[in-house]
């Protein structure tokens, strides 16, 4: 998948494997995507295959990157070697025009149970006055 946007969504690229079968070369590759401005993540990954990202430009989201790469599950006594990259990529906390107070929160929130699922870490303060701005990979 390559060249697309996401803006205003709860998570600009949400990339997730859980529950379908493994890709046959065993490696996700991601290109040339534009996040900005979503309420969550810019970028979350949770998936069991190699994940290769590369041109990816984050811009004010609540959280830049987060990666999560998990399996084979730990009771098979199993490992696997795998690996992410993270290339030719860029990821601003908060750019110069970038105004929270602007910022509402998306629809999927108004439903209780969402409400409760939702990041805990996009209300953050510091020090009572300054929102906390999270970037790069957590």
């Amino acid at each position: 998948m390559s060249n697309n946007e996401a803006h205003g969504t709860q998570h600009g690229l949400h990339l997730s494997s859980v529950g379908v079968s493994r890709v046959s070369s065993g490696t996700v590759f991601m290109r040339d995507f534009y996040s900005w401005m979503n309420y969550d993540y810019g970028v979350q990954t949770q998936t069991e295959n190699n994940l290769e990202l590369s041109n990816i430009v984050a811009i004010d989201n609540g959280a830049g990157f987060l990666p999560f790469m998990f399996g084979p599950s730990a009771d098979s006594h199993k490992y696997e070697e795998k690996y992410f990259s993270f290339t030719n990529s860029l990821i601003v906390s908060a750019s110069d025009v970038y105004d929270c107070s602007k910022e509402g929160r998306p629809d999927v929130y108004n439903a209780k149970a969402e409400g409760s699922r939702r990041w805990k870490g996009r209300d953050s303060w510091i020090d009572g006055s300054r929102k906390v701005h999270h970037t790069g990979i957590i």
